[in-house]
């Protein structure tokens, strides 16, 4: 997180404060999270409008991390197109054929 948060301020020092390790132990330790979702999660704070100026150390990161999850996953379901199955595509062709052939 402090490497990330020094490349988006433009630093090349690393301060961590101690805190900031207890914290991160805790994320991962105490809440179950892995290191490679708190890097996707950093990732995507870095990116997005509002909490890349709101989520600024890993207190505040696991204070935010259900919030963080959801928004998340709602920006992510705008970005996708619903899933759809081989067998419901084949269905829905079928069905518009159905229908020309109605009318023919």
């Amino acid at each position: 997180m402090a490497r990330l948060q020094n490349e988006r301020v433009g630093r090349d020092e690393f301060k961590v404060k101690r805190s900031w390790l207890v914290d991160m132990d805790r994320l991962i330790r105490l809440d179950g999270r892995s290191p490679q979702a708190v890097e996707r999660c950093l990732h995507w704070i870095h990116r997005h409008e509002f909490w890349h100026a709101n989520v600024l150390s890993p207190g505040k990161l696991r204070k935010q991390w259900a919030k963080l999850e959801l928004q998340a996953r709602r920006d992510a379901g705008k970005r996708k197109p619903p899933a759809r199955s081989r067998e419901a595509d084949e269905a829905r062709v079928a069905e518009l054929e159905a229908m020309r052939g109605d009318d023919g």
